[in-house]
């Protein structure tokens, strides 16, 4: 008979545990029209708790007519150049998944 400390699985390698675990990089995409408080409390967020050398940070610009959303994602896109994390893309319109549309 095996001892329960013979059936344990050494430490470290238990299923699903945290030094098993792959980081895949993802991209974490942030649509934006208007909503600068919003915006400013999310990317402070996402730079505390995001490694930008693993995933990169879509801002979205829908042409936000609030003044202050134009300076804020230009600074944040130049910000993230020098890590690579952080693009800024300028659309005309997102268009709404699933409506339609295309």
């Amino acid at each position: 008979m095996r001892s329960q400390a013979a059936e344990a699985p050494e430490k470290g390698k238990e299923k699903g545990s945290a030094m098993n675990l792959q980081i895949n990089p993802v991209d974490i995409v942030v649509p934006v029209y208007n909503g600068y408080e919003d915006l400013v409390l999310c990317t402070d967020s996402l730079r505390r708790h995001t490694d930008l050398s693993l995933h990169r940070v879509l801002l979205i610009d829908d042409r936000s007519p609030d003044e202050r959303i134009r300076p804020l994602l230009e600074a944040l896109a130049k910000e993230g150049e020098s890590c690579g994390g952080i693009v800024l893309e300028i659309v005309g319109v997102v268009v709404e998944e699933g409506n339609g549309r295309s």
